[in-house]
């Protein structure tokens, strides 16, 4: 049994048991919105393009947040100052949580001192992105994340973000696979092999329709179309997001200077947004690995309309 089943089971147990602090409070911030996707689908660029919106602000990959609404909810009977500690410690750079550089002292003294309502899930998830934002000298009404691990624990994420918003943001997954080709298997866990990569865009595109049975304020975007066609695009997902109407510069993107953005595979944000990498896995896929990923591909891709 995997941790994610493990970890849900226990939160099932759990969730019949009484809370002594809540996962939502009456005076909650406003929802924030998710972008999911497999990875290597253009969520970096969809990133940085909704930067530079006024009211939006989106940090770089983040993987603690599945972590704090399972770990909330597992220690929720601890004494504050513990439960407080437990969760400020997920968030320690050093430990692979995410891919900021900040300064969280004051964050971390604020989570476990905190009072009342404040003591709410959302409260702190909410608190963690706005002190980093602030950092960065971003104050947005909304925040929203690209984290490509979020699709992983959706689950987790719709039961504490019930009515944020979703855009689902898809690649063809011929491209995904071969975008991960030569990748470090410490770093992608596996997702360098084309097969385990081919099961993991399969698993990632049923995430879809499942928040779409439940739903969820949803919308699909492909990359071919944002690269292609990027101010029509940009434009639908400012307006779905319902931020006032300001213009993007759909040519370039502001590229921080933070390890982050140094990574080979974001050498392409630095360029003008182009097209050339659709159908990129022609040149890079050989015939056997077709035919191992195909069968695996086939029946989403249909659903997505990547093959007739």
């Amino acid at each position: 049994m995997n941790k994610r089943r493990l970890g849900r089971l226990l939160l099932g147990f759990l969730s019949a048991l009484p809370k002594k602090y809540p996962i939502r409070t009456q005076g909650d911030p406003p929802d924030p919105f998710f972008i999911i996707n497999a990875g290597r689908s253009g969520s970096t660029l969809l990133n940085r393009l909704l930067n530079q919106h006024s009211a939006a602000f989106l940090p770089p990959e983040q993987y603690f947040l599945h972590n704090l609404i399972i770990k909330f909810q597992l220690y929720n009977w601890m004494l504050w100052r513990d439960l407080g500690k437990v969760l400020a410690g997920e968030l320690v750079s050093s430990l692979g949580a995410h891919a900021w550089e900040w300064d969280y002292e004051k964050t971390f003294r604020d989570i476990v001192l905190a009072e009342g309502e404040d003591r709410s899930l959302r409260r702190i998830v909410d608190k963690v992105i706005r002190d980093y934002a602030v950092q960065t000298g971003a104050s947005p009404a909304f925040w929203g994340d690209t984290t490509p691990l979020n699709a992983q624990y959706i689950n987790e994420l719709f039961s504490v973000y019930p009515k944020a918003k979703y855009i689902f943001l898809v690649r063809d997954g011929r491209d995904v696979v071969a975008s991960y080709q030569g990748g470090s298997h410490e770093v992608h866990q596996g997702l360098s092999e084309h097969v385990e990569c081919a099961k993991h865009w399969r698993d990632v595109a049923r995430v879809y329709r499942w928040l779409e049975k439940r739903g969820a304020a949803l919308r699909l975007v492909k990359y071919e179309d944002l690269v292609a066609d990027t101010s029509t695009v940009m434009a639908g997902i400012v307006d779905f997001l319902g931020l006032d109407g300001e213009s993007l510069d759909t040519n370039k993107v502001d590229v921080p200077d933070i390890p982050f953005y140094a990574l080979p595979h974001h050498e392409e944000l630095r360029k003008p947004i182009h097209d050339q990498r659709i159908g990129r896995w022609k040149s890079i896929l050989s015939a056997q690995q077709l035919d191992q990923i195909m069968p695996i591909l086939e029946r989403p891709m249909k659903d997505f309309d990547y093959l007739g």
